[in-house]
């Protein structure tokens, strides 16, 4: 678990470090401060663990269910729209008068303010991301192995009972 807490405090030095340039001066992408923005509040009220098991399992999502996204692009909105989720920046609340009701909904950012976060989040977790798809590679040939060992004995189980 330190690892993601790693991976979360580098990802906040790297924010943090693009936006102090910024607030100095420099000249940057406007997409990049807005995604480093996101970065630095999500990491600052969220939990490392939490957010990278989200990312975790939205990788897991599209590669055993990959038609739930249309496109790479799909994939990277709805990665960055769960990273940003948990810590409450993504959300917005309305008071109704007409219907004496609060309405919830979601704070979008730009498209591409969306892909500059996606990168940046999808390459500070890649790492451990190859890691679990390894473990769940090994996870899913344990099963297969011992299906086929249980198949293999009910079916010598079946032949002594037929003799």
């Amino acid at each position: 678990m330190s690892s993601l807490k790693e991976i979360t405090r580098r990802l906040t030095e790297y924010a943090q470090a693009e936006l102090a340039r910024f607030h100095r001066g420099h000249a940057m992408n406007r997409h990049l401060v807005t995604a480093c923005d996101q970065i630095e509040k999500v990491t600052k009220s969220g939990d490392s663990i939490e957010t990278a098991t989200t990312i975790a399992a939205m990788f897991l999502l599209r590669d055993q269910q990959p038609r739930r996204f249309a496109s790479d692009r799909g994939f990277i909105g709805q990665t960055v729209r769960q990273f940003r989720l948990p810590s409450g920046i993504a959300r917005g609340v309305t008071y109704d008068p007409n219907t004496d009701q609060t309405k919830g909904w979601f704070r979008p950012m730009s498209r591409k303010a969306t892909e500059q976060l996606g990168r940046i989040i999808i390459e500070a977790y890649k790492p451990w991301l190859v890691h679990l798809k390894q473990a769940e590679g090994r996870l899913q040939e344990e099963e297969q192995r011992i299906s086929r060992d249980l198949a293999a004995a009910f079916d010598g189980a079946r032949r002594q009972a037929a003799e």
